[in-house]
């Protein structure tokens, strides 16, 4: 093909195809003489359903052979020379890798399980191999493929049956990635139908740009995930006990979720084999069904079942049936989580291991070049974002994509795409009772007294140390939190600290998670603690800072009980105090306009708690002249007059903005004096509030009363 036409991915794919589907044919043909002789030879004539003597004879002298000496030998599916040098040519020069050929390499599989995708799709190809299985296998209404067709016609694989049935399983790779689809979940039997997935065939033909499934498995953490990290000294009795036992078990607990993706890799790659992360769901109904399921495939990858208990069921009626069901599965499992989740029935029938993890001490090894991004620059994002290690991964593709499509393959700054990479990965799905802020303002804009501007800045500086304190140097041990950093806002509203907050998630680079109250809190008993465990969940695994606004409607004093809905308002009181002690990793700011309501409890759980007053006259300047940075201003216009107003810098945005909206209204082309009176005189009434507008020249020289 050396000079000719470059071929289409089309033509490149379905050459390729064909290529392979002739080695198919090559062993088909031997199978179908195999099948001739064997009939042939016991045409011996027999009443209607019943064996003549020697056909049973034959029978038997066939069944007897295969089962000491194995089947009788075909010929492997594999390309001859003159098709492997033409193999070789579209490979050289096809556009991209054909997709049977992008199946070994992104899917890794074997030339066993290359020969069963082939088997499989053959028929949707042409019609006439499933006639031909159906001779094949004695029998013309089995005329698709099946597991029992595959092993016929792969007995020249070096592979033993045992192996092959197993490869073809619910576990096996062609399975579990949805690439054949068998009739039923976990079935395994000779006569078990497969039929390759919607849209595969399209794709190895090159009608589809891209495979119709994912070619890797992301609950899967392969043994040579981090070749670079030894074994945690702690780890040592769990890989004893899952490397010596078929049926081991082991718990992992510890007090940071988001790195046990680092643990169990580290856990593999002592053990040498897979960790298959299973995910049971949520419905009780369906929880055994899944996990009998995702057991099977665990089983048929020889992977260690790995199950996280935070999203396990409480050992009550489903915790218990779910543990039962875990007890009577013949393989290696493994429990993780922060809280551990020991049901006896478990426990007591398999050899167990139950360790204790300490806090990281180390951030994580990115598998980056030096010349890409310096390890300090890494370490600074790990320390921010604390990512396992798929999502690592999964953060330095997204990096390299942006550098890619917006770059013109240059890396100007990848600290920064790596960054926002990792924010992205970092953040969760969706929650209902939580609205995602991406910070946009920053510290110039925030108009604070200079004390406290200085301290705001310190926040961010301060959150960045709290991996090292609370790990490193111990003190989340002593305080019972590690990782985060809690503040207190209060201050009459208008002054600044919602904005503050903003400013602070920007200037550390994570996202603004504002809590709506109105989707937490709720009348039914026990709902409120319940959404507010999944905010804070939410907070601490995408490592984002948690905003609680007007929190006095939910950090209020404890009162006495006087009538029965007293008794669970301070039950939520007392819930929040100690999820907020433990709250970990992350930022965490509440804001109240009302701090004499919020429970003096709550004080000492903050590390910085801050009053922010209303703005003076060289603030409220200020803040005049920010509102009006970008607007068209009369210049007669004395901003030093209205900085004289008291007013918060809520209340000198809202006024501005409703006199640009004034000047916009009389199709005015600056704002003037008069529409900021006017703005500024709403702004009063609207809170209630008198001014003194004695002055000769108006508003312009108003002072404000209370």
């Amino acid at each position: 093909m050396t000079g000719s036409k470059r071929l289409s991915r089309e033509d490149s794919a379905t050459l390729h195809l064909h290529l392979w589907l002739v080695a198919l044919n090559r062993t088909l043909s031997t199978a179908i003489k195999q099948r001739t002789s064997a009939i042939e030879a016991i045409k011996v004539p027999s009443q209607a359903g019943t064996l003549a003597p020697r056909q049973a004879e034959m029978l038997f002298t066939s069944l007897d052979r295969n089962i000491r000496n194995g089947a009788p030998p075909l010929a492997d599916i594999a390309l001859t020379r003159h098709e492997s040098e033409a193999e070789h040519e579209l490979l050289r020069d096809g556009p991209l890798a054909p997709p049977l050929e992008r199946l070994l390499h992104d899917a890794g599989l074997s030339a066993f399980e290359r020969a069963a995708l082939l088997i499989t799709v053959a028929p949707e190809i042409a019609p006439e191999y499933a006639q031909l299985y159906g001779y094949v296998v004695d029998d013309l209404s089995r005329n698709h493929a099946s597991i029992e067709v595959v092993l016929r016609l792969t007995q020249g694989d070096n592979a033993h049956q045992g192996t092959r049935r197993r490869r073809l399983g619910p576990g096996g790779a062609l399975r579990r990635l949805g690439l054949l689809i068998a009739d039923d979940l976990l079935a395994t039997s000779l006569k078990t139908r497969l039929e390759p997935a919607p849209g595969l065939i399209e794709w190895l033909l090159g009608a589809l740009p891209a495979p119709p499934v994912p070619l890797s498995d992301a609950r899967m953490i392969l043994p040579d995930s981090v070749p670079e990290s030894a074994p945690l000294s702690v780890l040592a009795p769990a890989v004893r006990c899952l490397a010596t036992a078929a049926n081991g078990a082991a718990g992992l607990w510890g007090p940071d979720p988001g790195r046990h993706d680092d643990t169990v890799a580290r856990l593999a790659h002592a053990l040498g084999r897979p960790v298959f992360q299973a995910d049971i769901g949520t419905e009780h109904d369906n929880w055994f069904q899944r996990l009998e399921h995702q057991a099977a495939m665990a089983a048929g990858a020889e992977a260690v079942l790995w199950l996280e208990t935070k999203k396990l069921p409480p050992l009550g009626t489903h915790g218990r049936t779910l543990a039962e069901t875990l007890q009577h599965l013949p393989q290696r499992v493994l429990l993780s989580g922060r809280t551990p989740w020991r049901p006896t029935t478990f426990m007591g029938t398999r050899p167990y291991v139950d360790i204790l993890l300490p806090a990281p001490q180390e951030t994580a090894t990115w598998p980056l070049p030096a010349d890409i991004l310096p390890a300090v620059e890494t370490a600074k994002i790990d320390t921010r974002y604390r990512l396992g290690f798929r999502e690592r991964a999964t953060a330095i593709q997204l990096a390299f994509t942006e550098r890619q499509t917006r770059s013109n393959g240059e890396i100007p700054n990848f600290a920064s795409a790596l960054s926002r990479a990792a924010r992205i990965v970092s953040t969760p799905g969706h929650l209902p009772s939580v609205v995602q802020v991406d910070p946009e303002r920053n510290i110039d804009e925030l108009i604070l007294p200079e004390g406290l501007h200085r301290q705001i800045v310190e926040i961010n500086a301060l959150y960045g140390q709290t991996y090292r304190v609370d790990d490193t140097w111990g003190f989340g041990r002593l305080t019972g939190s590690s990782g985060a950093l809690k503040a207190l806002f209060t201050g009459d509203p208008g002054t600044g600290k919602t904005m503050a907050a903003e400013v602070i998630a920007g200037a550390a680079g994570v996202a603004l998670m504002k809590v709506d109250l109105s989707q937490v809190v709720s009348k039914w008993v026990g709902e409120t603690e319940k959404n507010l465990e999944a905010v804070f969940d939410h907070a601490e695994q995408s490592r984002a800072a948690l905003f609680f606004d007007e929190a006095e409607a939910l950090f209020g004093k404890r009162g006495e009980v006087r009538h029965g809905t007293d008794r669970y308002a301070n039950l939520e009181v007392s819930y929040l105090l100690q999820r907020l002690e433990a709250f970990s990793g992350g930022l965490l700011i509440i804001a109240s306009n009302l701090r004499d309501e919020i429970d003096t409890a709550f004080t000492r759980r903050f590390q910085v708690a801050l009053h922010f007053p209303r703005p003076g006259p060289a603030e409220r300047l200020k803040l005049w002249q920010l509102a009006f940075a970008r607007a068209p201003l009369d210049s007669g216009v004395d901003l030093d007059a209205a900085a004289a107003l008291d007013l918060t810098g809520g209340a000198i945005m809202n006024a501005a903005r409703m006199a640009a909206l004034l000047a916009a209204g009389e199709a005015a082309d600056r704002v003037e004096q008069k529409h900021i009176n006017a703005a500024t005189e709403r702004q009063f009434r609207k809170e209630a509030r008198l001014m003194d507008v004695s002055q000769p020249d108006g508003l312009s020289v108003a002072r404000a009363r209370n």
